[in-house]
């Protein structure tokens, strides 16, 4: 009989340790199978949605197979992550949860099956979240990725609310292990940091992550945000290997320990900014001089709050379009995800962003602030024109 040894979950927020973390993990020893998952953080209550996914994960039986039972699977899903939404909302809430209807996240599960002997094992991917194979110390097989090209910056996510002519196609993959193999599953961030070692023709030290400590393992990932070898976003880590004892060794979690981390804080900007200039060809950043002092503020607003915190003007769901059926919010915004389904005309007008990923509406409101601008001086020119002639 297999054992699942040396199993171990490891975890940073995307800020600086003890911050907001988006991505979440879960495993049934018993029933061998383990999951992680990484909340999309453009949306709003991903990190409940993403929990909601993988601790359902573990307990079996997704239909990977039959896209209508998929949708049916999520339904009840769904309800547990809008019992969780609260009852009033600010305003950046409601508007960020009309827009992407709510939270996605990605999803990657493994199962690990003892047949006869035989060790097999059959994972499930929607996304960009990563399982490798190591054994003997190099990479035999990974899945979904095969390479640090795989990893884009929309992948498909599984959405916390119903959408138009939705449809989730799981990609899958099985095959054997051995006595020995070391099983990875990892979030994107640390996922395409793997791909790159080993691109590079360097090793795995898959003993390291087995016996980091806390502290240790916070420092590591600052010092490779700062070197600039991994992205700043959530990092997950599940780690296991397979044992012949027949008896499961205690798994241990290892999260992140606060530290001063300024540094990180100034790769989170850079790295933001590096994203919207591959997002749209051209350098986007932040150009404050051509901005005024109201626009920065409530930018900084946006990127600042906390989705989770109401503010003194908090609003009720009930007055702004939101229905309440029982104790569940159904939001009624008719937004849809591009990673996910085809859009049709109306639907694209809803979704309608610029370069900058900023929502139409406020983009045609500057327009047209613009407008008036430029007929105010040309008005202004033509008065100073007329004058001059009747001189």
């Amino acid at each position: 009989m297999i054992s699942i040894e040396a199993l171990r979950v490891l975890w940073h927020p995307k800020g600086v340790a003890g911050g907001y973390y988006e991505d979440a993990a879960a495993f049934d020893l018993q029933g061998r199978r383990f999951a992680i998952a990484d909340g999309v953080s453009s949306a709003i209550f991903s990190d409940v949605w993403a929990k909601v996914l993988v601790d359902s994960a573990v307990k079996g039986n997704v239909p990977l197979d039959d896209t209508e039972a998929m949708v049916g699977w999520l339904a009840p899903l769904r309800n547990e992550w809008k019992q969780t939404l609260p009852t009033t909302m600010n305003d950046f809430q409601l508007q960020r949860l009309q827009e992407t209807r709510g939270g996605h996240s990605t999803l990657l599960g493994v199962n690990v099956i003892d047949n006869d002997g035989e060790i097999c094992f059959e994972s499930y991917s929607i996304g960009d979240c990563c399982m490798f194979v190591f054994r003997n110390g190099k990479l035999h097989t990974s899945f979904p990725g095969e390479d640090a090209a795989f990893f884009g910056i929309n992948p498909t996510s599984l959405p916390s609310s119903r959408i138009p002519r939705e449809r989730h196609e799981a990609e899958r993959y099985g095959g054997t292990l051995e006595v020995g193999d070391n099983v990875v599953l990892a979030s994107d961030a640390i996922a395409c940091w793997m791909f790159k070692k080993l691109e590079a023709g360097e090793v795995i030290d898959l003993n390291f992550f087995e016996e980091i400590e806390s502290l240790e393992w916070s420092e590591w990932v600052r010092d490779s945000r700062n070197e600039k070898q991994m992205r700043v976003d959530d990092v997950t880590l599940m780690m296991f290997r397979i044992g012949e004892s027949g008896r499961d060794s205690d798994p241990i979690e290892i999260p992140a320990i606060a530290l001063q981390e300024s540094e990180v804080d100034q790769a989170i900007a850079t790295t933001d900014a590096e994203i919207t200039e591959e997002s749209d060809g051209e350098q986007t950043i932040a150009t404050a001089e051509s901005e005024t002092t109201e626009e920065r503020d409530i930018e900084q607003t946006a990127a600042t709050a906390d989705p989770h915190r109401t503010e003194e003007n908090e609003i009720d769901l009930s007055s702004v379009g939101a229905e309440l059926v029982g104790d569940v919010v159904e939001v009624t915004a008719d937004v849809e995800p591009a990673t996910l389904v085809e859009r049709g005309d109306a639907d694209n007008q809803l979704l309608e962003t610029d370069s900058v990923g900023q929502p139409a509406s406020q983009r045609r409101a500057k327009l047209f602030r613009y407008c008036i601008i430029a007929v105010v001086i040309v008005t202004i020119l033509a008065t100073i024109v007329v004058k001059l002639l009747e001189k």
